[in-house]
C-alpha cells in the first residue's frame, strides 16, 4: 500500500519571541509532515482545512492521491516529518487566552513530561471537533 495524505491543515509554529513560522500540517498514512506554507496569514486569521479525505468528494480525493507526500517534504529544506511510531502521545487544546480563541496541537516524543512540539492549528472554531475526531481516526491509541 504506497502513502497518502489523509488530511492538510494550516498552523503555526513559534520560532522565537515574536517569529513564527507559517506551516501546513501534512497527515498521511504514516507520518505527519510540517511543511512550509507560501501563503502568509497571522496568528488571529482562522482558515478552513486545506483538505480533509473523509469530508472531500471523490473527484478532489483522487486528485490528492497524485500528489506525492515526499515531494512536499523535500520541497522546503525547513521541512521536516514525524513517523506516527515515534510519537508517544497526542494533545489538543484550546488557546489560554479566551481572545485568541484557537486551539495548539502538542505533540509528544519520547518523555511525557513536555511536549516536543507545540503547533498553533489556524482552524476556525468549528472546526475544533471535526480536527480531533480527524487525529482519533489515524492515531486513536496516542490522543
Amino acid at each position: 500500500m504506497s502513502e497518502e495524505i489523509l488530511g492538510i491543515f494550516p498552523g503555526l509554529i513559534p520560532r522565537g519571541f515574536m517569529k513564527v513560522w507559517n506551516c501546513m500540517l501534512v497527515f498521511t498514512t504514516t507520518r505527519l509532515i510540517l511543511a512550509k506554507d507560501k501563503r502568509s496569514y497571522f496568528s488571529s486569521v482562522y482558515l478552513d482545512p486545506y483538505y480533509i479525505s473523509s469530508h472531500t468528494s471523490a473527484p478532489e480525493r483522487l486528485k490528492m492521491k497524485e500528489r506525492s507526500a515526499q515531494d512536499i517534504l523535500k520541497a522546503d529544506a525547513e521541512n521536516f516529518e514525524i513517523p506516527y511510531s515515534d510519537i508517544t502521545a497526542l494533545e489538543v487544546t484550546q488557546a489560554r487566552i479566551p481572545e485568541t480563541r484557537g486551539f495548539y496541537l502538542e505533540i509528544y516524543i519520547g518523555e511525557l513530561n513536555a511536549p516536543k512540539h507545540r503547533i498553533r492549528v489556524c482552524l476556525k472554531e468549528k472546526y475544533f471537533d471535526i480536527f480531533k475526531e480527524f487525529l482519533r481516526t489515524i492515531l486513536p491509541e496516542k490522543i
